[in-house]
């Protein structure tokens, strides 16, 4: 019963377990790595908007605006590869992990297979939403003729606050989410 909650928190995470029993810090495993590539990743493309931010810094508003929109949109396709590549990993990681597992039959698995997928599918979805506003935003300062940079800069951050709450309001229906399985699985446990 441990193992599968366990297995189906990480799996909420999107993450793969790693071995429980070893002693903390005696090696890095693949969660680990995992997180480690994903830093990387987020550590170059600040760097990246670093270099760009400089690089615009004496455009217009307008001007500035189709830029950082054409910068975003090379980001979020980078960024979808990127997060296709690491979730098509910790499927295959997880499918090895199920087929090893004989305390499941293969209905739960493929459940849990499902579960993770329609996780992930949901995630994305968010994400490409909170893109496209992102480029509504973007679209509307580039094509508004006469707005100042302070205009443009309150639109961005109103903009930003309010996907901030977007997104604390989606972590937090996914917690509860995950919270549902783990309490279904414990009933279903105890009827067994």
């Amino acid at each position: 019963m441990k193992n599968i909650i366990t297995l189906i928190i990480c799996l909420g995470l999107g993450l793969v377990p790693v071995n429980s029993f070893a002693e903390p810090g005696c090696h890095k495993g693949p969660r680990h790595r995992g997180k480690e590539k994903i830093k990387a990743h987020f550590r170059q493309q600040k760097t990246e908007n670093e270099a760009f931010r400089e690089s615009i810094r004496e455009l217009s508003v307008q001007e500035k605006a189709k830029a950082m929109s054409r910068h975003r949109q090379a980001q979020y396709a980078e960024n979808v590869a990127f997060f296709e590549t690491v979730h098509q990993k910790a499927k295959v990681a997880l499918t090895e992990r199920l087929a090893d597992n004989d305390n499941l039959n293969e209905e739960e698995k493929q459940n849990i297979l499902n579960s993770v997928e329609a996780r992930y599918q949901g995630r994305k979805r968010f994400q490409e939403q909170q893109h496209q506003e992102n480029l509504s935003v973007l679209n509307q300062i580039a094509y508004t003729p006469n707005m100042t940079e302070e205009e443009a800069r309150s639109l961005l951050q109103d903009h930003r606050k309010s996907q901030k709450q977007q997104r604390q309001q989606f972590r937090k229906d996914r917690r509860v989410g995950r919270k549902d399985i783990r309490e279904n699985l414990r009933r279903q446990e105890d009827w067994i």
